[in-house]
Formats: C-alpha cells, sequence, structure tokens
C-alpha cells in the first residue's frame, strides 16, 4: 500500500516580501505619525541599493517566479515519533529555561513587574543551562508545522491540540515574565507561514475577516503590554510616545496625544494608543536606519550582531569582552530597530552590507527551493528565513537572542528529523491517498 501523502504550497519569497511592504506603505500611509527624517539622499539611495540587491538574492535563489507546489510521502509512524521527541525536547528545554530564569537568576522572586523582573535576569545565571534551555525550547517553534504536516495528509489526532498549546508556552512565558513582545510575534509568523505551507491555512473572505479581528485584539494585547511595561519604568505612557526612543522618529502627531490625554480610560483610547504604539513600533526602524547609514561609514560592531550567539558561547568557553557592551557601544541608538538592514549594516559597513544583503536574499531564495524539491530536513529554517521576510522593513529578528537560538536550534533538528526518516522523495506526482476515516 502507497504511503499517504501530503501537499506543501511554497509561497515565493519575492510574494512574502512584497506583501510585507504593501503592509508597511498602507500603514505608513494611514498612520497619525509626524515622522522626522535625519538622513540624507545618500542614505535613501543605500537603503534602495540594499533592498534591489536583496530582491535580485530572492529571485536567484528561489528561481522561480510564482509560488509552487509539491507532493511528499509521508512515514505516519515516523512523523509521529518525530513530534513526540520534538514536544518532549522542547518542553525539557522550556522547563530548564523557566527554572534558570525563575531560581537561577531572580532566585525564586519573581513578581508582576517587568522591569524587576529584567534587571533580575541581566545578571548572574548559568550561561550552559540558559543556552540549553533556549535551544531546546526554540523547538517548539517548529511543533506546529510537523503537527499540521500530519494533518495534511489525513490523520488527524485529538492530543495535537495539547501539543499546540504546549508550543505556545515558550512565547507566552516571555510576555508573562518580562513582557517581551518579540518571541510572541515570531511564533505568530511561523506558526502561519507552516499553516499556509502544509495547506490547512487557506484564504477567504470569512477567514481574512477573523484575521483581521485576530490581529487587532493582538495589537490591543500588544499595546496593554507596552502600557504596563512603561508604567513601571515610571513613565507616562502617552508622553512617551513623543519622548521614547522609538518615537525620536516617529512621534504620534498632537491630535493623537491631545485625545489621548483628555480621554484616558475609553475602550477606543485603549485601542487607539495600541494601535498607534504599534504603528510607531512597525514604522520607525526605517528613518532609524536612514539616520544611521548618513553617520556610519564604515563597519563599527564587525560581525557581532549577526554572530551574537556564537561569539557569545565563544566568549564564554575562551573568555573575552561582553559582547553585548561591544555591540551597544557600536551602535548610534541602542534598543531601536533599524530595519533588517540596519544591523548588517553596522556589521560589514557599507560595501559589505551590500553583499550581506545579496547573501542573505539568495539563502532565503535557496531555502524555498530545496524545500519545494522536497529536502525536508531544511524546513526548520525555511520556516524561519520565511516567517523574518515581511519584517524586513521593521526589524532584523536574525539578530535578535530568540531569532538566533531558533536558527541555531533548527541545525540539530534537521539532523532528527534526516534520521527519522519522516519522508520518501517522490520522483513523479501520485494522486493523493485519502485515509479512510479521522484517527482519535
Amino acid at each position: 500500500m502507497n504511503a499517504p501523502q501530503a501537499k506543501l504550497r511554497i509561497l515565493s519569497p519575492l510574494k512574502i516580501y512584497f506583501l510585507g511592504l504593501s503592509v508597511y506603505i498602507a500603514l505608513w500611509i494611514l498612520a497619525p505619525i509626524d515622522f522626522n527624517f535625519k538622513g540624507d539622499a545618500d542614505s535613501v539611495i543605500l537603503f534602495v541599493f540594499y533592498n534591489l540587491l536583496f530582491i535580485a538574492g530572492l529571485a536567484i535563489g528561489y528561481r522561480r517566479k510564482h509560488e509552487s507546489s509539491t507532493h511528499i510521502s509521508i512515514n505516519i509512524k515516523n512523523t509521529h515519533s518525530l513530534i513526540s521527541t520534538i514536544a518532549c525536547l522542547g518542553t525539557f528545554g522550556l522547563i530548564v529555561r523557566c527554572f534558570e530564569r525563575i531560581f537561577i537568576r531572580s532566585g525564586g522572586v519573581i513578581s508582576t513587574d517587568f522591569i524587576a523582573n529584567r534587571e533580575m535576569i541581566s545578571t548572574g545565571g548559568s550561561g550552559s543551562i540558559a543556552l540549553i534551555g533556549s535551544l531546546l525550547s526554540s523547538f517548539l517553534y517548529f511543533l506546529p508545522f510537523f503537527i499540521f504536516l500530519t494533518r495534511a495528509a489525513g490523520f488527524r489526532y485529538k492530543y495535537h491540540y495539547l501539543l499546540l498549546l504546549v508550543s505556545l508556552l515558550n512565547p507566552l512565558f516571555d510576555v508573562a515574565f518580562q513582557g517581551s513582545r518579540s518571541s510572541l510575534v515570531m511564533y505568530i509568523s511561523i506558526f502561519t507561514i507552516s499553516a499556509i505551507t502544509t495547506g490547512l491555512l487557506k484564504f477567504n473572505a470569512k477567514k481574512i475577516i477573523l484575521g483581521c479581528l485576530l490581529s487587532v485584539a493582538l495589537i490591543w494585547f500588544g499595546g496593554s503590554v507596552f502600557w504596563q511595561r512603561t508604567i513601571q519604568l515610571g513613565l507616562d505612557p502617552i508622553a512617551s510616545m513623543q519622548t521614547s526612543g522609538y518615537a525620536i522618529f516617529a512621534p504620534a502627531s498632537d491630535t493623537v496625544l491631545t485625545y489621548l490625554t483628555h480621554e484616558k480610560s475609553s475602550i477606543i483610547s485603549g485601542l487607539l494608543f495600541s494601535a498607534v504604539n504599534f504603528s510607531q513600533y512597525f514604522l520607525h526602524g526605517m528613518y532609524e536606519f536612514f539616520y544611521l547609514a548618513a553617520n556610519t561609514n564604515t563597519a563599527t560592531t564587525f560581525g557581532l550582531q549577526t554572530l551574537y550567539i556564537p561569539a557569545k558561547i565563544a566568549t564564554s568557553i575562551f573568555g573575552g569582552p561582553d559582547i553585548g557592551t561591544l555591540n551597544a557601544g557600536g551602535v548610534l541608538r541602542p534598543g531601536v530597530y533599524t530595519t533588517f538592514f540596519g544591523p548588517i549594516l553596522y556589521d560589514f559597513g557599507p560595501l559589505g552590507g551590500a553583499v550581506a544583503s545579496f547573501f542573505f536574499g539568495g539563502l532565503t531564495g535557496l531555502l524555498h527551493r530545496l524545500v519545494y524539491k522536497q529536502k525536508i530536513i531544511w524546513t526548520p529554517l525555511y520556516l524561519i528565513f520565511s516567517a523574518f521576510l515581511p519584517f524586513v522593513f521593521v526589524v532584523n529578528l536574525f539578530t535578535s537572542g530568540g531569532g538566533q537560538y531558533a536558527i541555531i536550534s533548527a541545525i540539530p533538528l534537521a539532523f532528527l528529523i534526516k534520521s527519522k526518516r519522516i519522508t520518501k522523495k517522490l520522483h513523479r506526482l501520485r494522486n493523493q491517498i485519502k485515509p479512510s476515516g479521522t484517527h482519535t
């Protein structure tokens, strides 16, 4: 009997890139923000040049103009074994990560004060234990894909819902413990790409409306977290919309500030605050890039942002200066987004940044092509790079701690996928076999 098959829909990386660009332009037009441009003509030219090189890399790496579909033959028994292994290792990593942060770094003293928790985990701790916890817990980002893969092949199990909930606990821990939203954004992005790739998410009018409502809820939630975090810093959240680091180049308009000042407690004002705060975070990076490009003529961080985690591991083993301190000293304005291209400009300088733009674009396109050719071991990296593409104009998620841990964890996960032999390459497409009934 032939093994069941699953159809994979490989979105064109160019399509994802331009979708992200379209959202960015729409928000830039609609957001009530008074942007401050502090770059020059050369900085704008450099930004356009980097994007063109990135697009060229995507096209050359993928070698296709449109999205494509491919069928893979699934070994259900081995796939279940892989899912169980990923879930167990990821859960163990999450437990280790929670233990390390709560008991080793914070001494078991945690509170609802995000700032206090952040200060506690910024000192002390065990480098090796933290590394193990962060790498293994990153496995949970990829768990939904393999669950969706079995469902795409027609095998549905109720315990999958529990595993999906477990996979969500990793980013929720960051939100609850230190008020960080980046891990949750990364999880949702990888989750969405996983659902689209396996065909479980197909857009129609109803799902688009539902997605918009969910986006509004998530934006409101993110704004609420930011509001609480700002108050804990002793700052006025409304005033911070013009004075905080992210607001220097993207301050909220006076009209918005006046309305929020007089209508602090209404539901509409809460939604407006969250929407404007989200827009500021989403849009300010490009103006930050213009500023740094106008004031940076050479490399200043020398690859320490792009290779932050490997460099940190090396210094913890062999000794050396603190990587975080070196990075902070090499940037003009720490703690702000500078689009995807800002960190590589800092790392490699204007010319090296151009090479890096083309390289990362080519690598992203190549990963899409490899998965299209049924090389399933590359799926984790494909998911990460695909999920980061919509944020090219916002932030470089490759240089964030969570993003790099996810990338590094994809390497041992690739070996695990290969050892499980969950698929068999199909040389010729066959009719998809429908399993009889639903499994529970």
